[in-house]
């Protein structure tokens, strides 16, 4: 999956000892308001979550994007996941936008 990323999203990978146990999959976007940050993905090893890795990979993402003049980053979270109240306690809102899916066949 992450070869898939690589060519339009950064990816900051975090080890420990040399052993891969999270990484987070950003990138940037223009909206009407200005160029905006998304948080595709962030992943933790299950033996490593709740340790406070989870907001170092979120941290680093918001601290590059910063750097970029980028001041407004959006993801997308299911309401009934831990990633949701996860990325609550962050300090993520919800918006009035509806994300919509339609199954074609």
């Amino acid at each position: 999956k992450i070869k898939k990323y690589f060519r339009n999203n950064l990816i900051y990978v975090l080890d420990i000892k040399g052993k891969i146990i999270g990484f987070v999959i950003f990138s940037t976007y223009l909206w009407y308001d200005n160029k905006r940050g998304l948080i595709d993905e962030i992943v933790v090893s299950a033996e490593y979550r709740g340790k406070g890795y989870g907001k170092k990979l979120l941290k680093f993402a918001e601290n590059f994007l910063k750097k970029k003049g980028i001041r407004t980053l959006n993801l997308f979270s299911l309401k009934k996941s831990s990633a949701f109240r996860f990325y609550k306690k962050q300090g993520f809102k919800e918006e009035d936008f509806v994300s919509m899916i339609k199954t074609i066949r």
